[in-house]
């Protein structure tokens, strides 16, 4: 795990429920602001669509210094 990485739990991402749909994904974005990791480490966290969470990753694209993605097990997968 990348040491003082910043946690985004793909848990934003979900509807009231707990759920990730298209919508949920839609308005979560809405108020999404990616520069509040402005060159920070983060790791995305969590269990949802993977396109889900391959729009959460363009969101960050050029704004966090490095990016990977955690599942629950543990293992991590570096994207950038």
């Amino acid at each position: 795990m990348l040491p003082n990485a910043v946690v985004l739990s793909t848990d934003i991402l979900a509807d009231k429920s707990g759920k990730v749909t298209e919508q949920s994904v839609t308005e979560k974005f809405k108020l999404f602001q990616p520069e509040e990791y402005q060159g920070k480490k983060v790791m995305i966290k969590g269990c949802a669509p993977s396109w889900a969470v391959l729009m959460l990753q363009h969101k960050l694209e050029g704004i966090a210094a490095s990016l990977s993605f955690v599942l629950y097990d543990g293992k991590e997968y570096q994207i950038w």
